[in-house]
C-alpha cells in the first residue's frame, strides 16, 4: 500500500497511549495522533515511523487486511513529534 502525492498513511494511537498533554480547553475531537506507516513520494520531511498530530475530520478511514488506517493529506499534519 503506497499513498499517492502528498499523503501519508497513519496507524492511530489510542488517546490513552498518547504522550501529548493538551490543556483542558483543547478539544480532543479535532486532533489525532498517529504513527506514519507509509509516505507519498512528494513528501520529503516526514518518514515512515514518525509520530504526527493531524486534523481528525480531514483524514480518510481505510481498512486493509482487517487493520484500520487513516489517509492524511500533508497539509492537515499539524505537528511532527
Amino acid at each position: 500500500m503506497k499513498p499517492i502525492g502528498e499523503r501519508v498513511i497513519v496507524k492511530n494511537i489510542d488517546d490513552k497511549k498518547s504522550k501529548i498533554a493538551l490543556p483542558p480547553t483543547a478539544s480532543k475531537e479535532e486532533r489525532m495522533e498517529g504513527i506514519v506507516t507509509e509516505v507519498g513520494k512528494d513528501i520529503k520531511d516526514i518518514k515512515k515511523g514518525d509520530r504526527i498530530i493531524f486534523i481528525k475530520h480531514s483524514a480518510y478511514d481505510i481498512k486493509i487486511e482487517d487493520k484500520k488506517y487513516k489517509v492524511v493529506n500533508y497539509e492537515d499534519i499539524l505537528v511532527l513529534i
